[in-house]
C-alpha cells in the first residue's frame, strides 16, 4: 500500500498530514480544505469582497473568520450551527484553524442573522473571484457554461419556501451555473419554490458573463441549457455579450411539420440513422434571427424517425455541418 510522505502545512507548520493509520480526528479530511483556503488567501478575498455590517463591541473573532469557519462546517457536511461544538473536542481541527480556533455556536448564529441582501450579492462576486484562480489559465480557449435549476426540499416554516408542482415538494428552486470542464460553481441564486425554471435567468447570467469576458476577452464561451431556458430574453443576454448559446427547444405543431418535411426525403434502412437539418423557423418575439437545428435519429430496424432533438443557437456562427462542432464540444443535450 502506498504511504503518503509526511507533509507540513502552511496554515500551521506544527501540523503534518500522513496516512499512518493513526486516528487523531474524526474529520481529518477537513485539514486539506483548511490548507487550501490558506494557500489561496481566502480571508483576504473575503475581506476585499464582502463588507459585513459588524456592529459588535469588543469582538474577538472577526466576521471574515466566522464566514470562513461556517463555510468549513458546510463543506464537512454539518448542516447546523451546533455542529461547531463537535469540533471543540477535535485537537487536529483546533490546531489547523489557528489563532481563533473553533467558533461557538452562538457566534455563528449571530453572524448568520446579521447578513444582509448586499452580502448575498457580494458572495456571488466571491464565487467568481475564487473561480478566477483556475479560469485565468491562458492555455484554455474554450468554456462551456451549464445553467440549470434544481430543487431544495424544506421542512417546517421556512422563509419563501413554496410548493413546486414539478417536484411535488415544498422548498426552494435555486438557479445554478457551472463550468463544464472544471465543475466550478460560478453562480447561485436562491428563489422561491414556485418560480419557473428560467425566471430571471437573463439578469442572473449577465453579470457572470460580464465578469468572464473582462477576465478572458479571448475565451470562446458557450452557454447551454434545457428547454426551460428557451426564452428570447435569455438569448438576448448572451447575444449582447457575443456569447454563443445552445438551448433545447420545445416542440410545437409548426416545428413538427417542418421536421417532417426535412426528413421525409430520406430513404430509411435497417441500420441506425441520424440526420441534422436547419429549419426555417423564427418567432416574432425573438429580437434576432437564430439557427434552429433538428437532430433526428432512427433506431436499427425501426424504419421511422424515433426521436427529434431541437436546438436553438446563435445565427452568426457559421458551420458547414450544423451539429459537427456541437458534438466536438460535447454540447449535445
Amino acid at each position: 500500500m502506498l504511504r503518503l510522505r509526511a507533509t507540513s502545512l502552511q496554515c500551521n507548520p506544527h501540523l503534518s498530514v500522513i496516512n499512518d493509520a493513526g486516528q487523531l480526528s474524526n474529520d481529518a479530511g477537513m485539514i486539506l480544505p483548511i490548507e487550501f483556503t490558506n494557500r489561496i488567501h481566502l480571508k483576504n478575498l473575503i475581506r476585499n469582497t464582502i463588507f459585513f455590517n459588524d456592529e459588535r463591541k469588543f469582538a474577538k473573532i472577526s466576521f471574515v473568520y466566522l464566514f470562513e469557519f461556517t463555510l468549513m462546517l458546510r463543506i464537512a457536511g454539518y448542516c447546523t450551527d451546533s455542529a461547531a461544538n463537535t469540533w471543540r473536542q477535535d485537537p487536529a481541527i483546533r490546531i489547523a484553524l489557528g489563532e481563533y480556533g473553533v467558533a461557538s455556536q452562538a457566534s455563528i448564529s449571530r453572524f448568520i442573522a446579521s447578513l444582509t441582501q448586499d452580502n448575498l450579492v457580494e458572495t456571488q462576486n466571491l464565487l467568481l473571484k475564487l473561480a478566477d484562480v483556475v479560469l485565468k489559465d491562458p492555455s484554455r480557449t474554450e468554456m462551456i457554461l451549464d445553467i440549470d435549476s434544481t430543487h431544495s426540499d424544506t421542512f417546517g416554516h421556512q422563509e419563501h419556501a413554496t410548493y413546486n408542482g414539478h417536484y411535488s415538494a415544498n422548498g426552494y428552486h435555486p438557479l445554478l451555473v457551472f463550468d463544464d470542464a472544471t465543475g466550478l460553481l460560478l453562480g447561485a441564486q436562491l428563489r422561491p419554490g414556485n418560480v419557473y425554471t428560467s425566471s430571471d435567468a437573463d439578469t442572473f447570467i449577465a453579470p457572470i458573463l460580464d465578469h468572464l469576458k473582462a477576465l478572458r476577452p479571448d475565451m470562446n464561451i458557450t452557454v447551454r441549457g434545457d428547454s426551460g431556458f428557451a426564452k428570447p430574453e435569455f438569448y438576448a443576454a448572451c447575444a449582447k455579450r457575443s456569447v454563443k448559446f445552445i438551448v433545447r427547444l420545445k416542440k410545437n405543431n409548426r416545428i413538427n411539420e417542418l421536421t417532417t418535411t426535412a426528413t421525409q426525403a430520406t430513404e430509411m434502412t435497417t441500420d441506425f440513422q441520424s440526420e441534422d437539418h436547419e429549419l426555417d423557423y423564427q418567432v416574432k418575439t425573438w429580437a434576432d434571427n437564430y439557427r434552429v437545428i433538428v437532430h433526428s435519429e432512427s433506431k436499427a430496424e425501426s424504419f421511422l424517425w424515433d426521436d427529434h432533438t431541437l436546438l436553438v443557437r446563435k445565427l452568426q456562427e457559421q458551420v458547414s455541418h450544423p451539429m459537427a462542432r456541437h458534438r466536438e464540444m460535447n454540447c449535445y443535450l
